[in-house]
């Protein structure tokens, strides 16, 4: 017994000091959804906490936001009492940047170059397509009552939208009734045991992101956590396609019939309701990868989207709203300094595709409402 008391005590002992060292290092934690149901419907992270994002057992390539009371990536809390403009911007991992840094992030910068006299509100999640922005849109209109709404619009955010190809629980997707009408329905997420644990324990975070234990555990039991097994392979399979990928070419007629009808579906919901609404501006990401070091693209006019994209124009068009492409703005930028505006390894923008972003919005907000922009261009450094 005096053994097994001993053996007992050393092992509490040494997984407390694991747990305070690892509280002092950069454990790969805090990108938790937080239970999205009937009663909480709108998609948001476990609020009020740091996220932390970090690579394998050494934890290199750190970088550590903050998630607000609201459940998004922004450097304070919501508020809709204040006196500077409101500007919120709704997208999915673009807008949310998890790896980009407080001070150089997208709202951030905006709201240096134009010297604090707006709060950019930034609403977004990886995966998330036009039917969630509808929920997020809806809940910031009548919870801030903001002066601009900004759409970031990315290439697979259309077919996405129903609910045969949403990619993960959490979202509002669109749904066809027995009726055959459409609903937008929320497809529940409740957080699974490893979550809670992982999000009290840095220790057990540590293990199961950085040490890849969730992942093996997976392999081993598929039905271990209650999540969505095919989200990855979803996702993976969603994205951009490379620069020599004709997106005018499209293979899967009913992925694009769903992506039409999603479309039609979001402008048809967009302004419900009795309340005024914001001015709006959506803003057309790029759809390749690299699509800003293409020849193809040196003239500023030569906006090829794809059918689906053109598609959204012509309907924000039609509905009275202002649509921005980003394309020759990236590759005005990339022929001038020669620097990549998005990850090396994935398609997300880069601290200076952010800069760009925010650089060119910053300049549109300061002639929209008379405010001078402290950032007028951007000087070739990274």
């Amino acid at each position: 017994m005096k053994r097994l008391r001993a053996f007992f005590l050393t092992g509490a002992g040494f997984l407390i000091l694991a747990e305070i060292a690892l509280r002092l290092l950069p454990v790969s934690q805090g990108f938790y959804l937080d239970d999205i149901t009937v009663d909480q419907p709108v998609a948001r992270r476990l609020p009020d906490r740091h996220g932390v994002s970090s690579v394998g057992w050494s934890m290199t390539d750190a970088s550590r936001v903050w998630i607000n009371g609201q459940g998004f990536i922004y450097h304070r809390d919501f508020d809709r009492e204040t006196d500077e403009k409101r500007i919120v911007i709704i997208g999915d991992s673009q807008i949310e940047a998890p790896l980009i840094p407080t001070e150089v992030s997208l709202a951030k910068t905006m709201e240096r170059n134009l010297n604090d006299r707006i709060r950019v509100f930034p609403v977004g999640m990886s995966g998330a397509p036009l039917s969630q922005y509808l929920v997020w849109y809806q809940y910031m209109r009548e919870t801030y009552d903001p002066e601009l709404v900004i759409f970031v619009i990315s290439p697979n955010d259309y077919d996405e939208s129903f609910e045969a190809y949403g990619l993960f629980p959490g979202f509002h997707y669109f749904s066809e009734n027995p009726d055959g009408g459409i609903s937008l329905r929320l497809r529940e997420y409740r957080r699974a045991l490893f979550s809670r644990i992982a999000s009290s324990s840095d220790l057990a975070a540590y293990l199961l992101n950085n040490l890849g234990l969730m992942t093996f555990l997976k392999a081993q039991f598929r039905k271990i956590v209650v999540e969505d097994q095919r989200a990855l392979t979803r996702l993976e399979e969603s994205a951009a396609p490379s620069p020599s990928t004709d997106t005018s070419d499209t293979s899967n007629d009913q992925r694009f019939a769903a992506g039409l009808q999603a479309i039609k579906l979001f402008f048809e919901r967009l302004d419900q309701g009795e309340r005024s609404r914001p001015e709006i501006l959506f803003l057309m990401a790029p759809e390749n990868q690299g699509a800003y070091s293409n020849s193809e693209f040196i003239q500023p006019d030569s906006t090829r989207y794809s059918r689906l994209g053109e598609a959204l124009r012509s309907a924000a068009s039609s509905n009275g709203y202002t649509a921005a492409d980003l394309k020759p703005v990236f590759h005005r930028d990339f022929e001038n300094c020669g620097f990549p505006l998005e990850f090396s390894n994935d398609v997300h923008w880069s601290v200076r595709g952010q800069a760009v972003v925010a650089n060119m919005l910053s300049v549109w907000l300061s002639h929209k409402f008379g405010f001078d922009a402290s950032a007028q261009g951007l000087d070739c450094q990274k």
